[in-house]
């Protein structure tokens, strides 16, 4: 990482699980910025051959609040993130900026999980499309 400045796509959940739309943002990419943008150690997982996705590293076992499920090439949910994500292009060994022509891509492979009922000591949760979430309001 660099302290070069690129954009991201951002998917940010709240503390209380309100899940936002994804917005384009430029920031600068430094470890520091992102460990503070998704609270904690960051894991980047790949999510096709151009596109990474920042994300905590921990989400899970810190109990965050469930952001995205992650759609497999045949449809299925194959896995779902906990807390913030930041979408980013790799080149080599480093980040780059977010095409415009990416944010398809990552809202088809990774869509909003809603909380819809209790049973027993389980969560069901459904899939809702993003364009139904709120914006996001605070400092970008």
């Amino acid at each position: 990482m660099s302290d070069k400045v690129i954009k991201g796509y951002f998917l940010r959940v709240s503390d209380e699980g309100v899940q936002f739309k994804g917005y384009v943002a430029e920031f600068v990419d430094t470890l520091e910025y992102l460990q503070e943008y998704v609270g904690g150690y960051i894991d980047v997982v790949r999510l096709n051959d151009e596109i990474d996705l920042v994300i905590n590293d921990e989400g899970k076992i810190h109990d965050l609040p469930i952001n995205r499920a992650c759609i497999g090439d045949n449809g299925g949910v194959y896995d779902f993130i906990c807390g913030n994500i930041l979408s980013v292009r790799h080149r080599d060994d480093e980040f780059d900026s977010i095409l415009e022509s990416d944010i398809a891509v990552i809202e088809k492979k990774l869509i909003p999980l809603m909380s819809v009922d209790m049973f027993e000591d389980r969560t069901i949760y459904t899939m809702t499309n993003a364009d139904f979430l709120p914006e996001y309001e605070g400092e970008r």
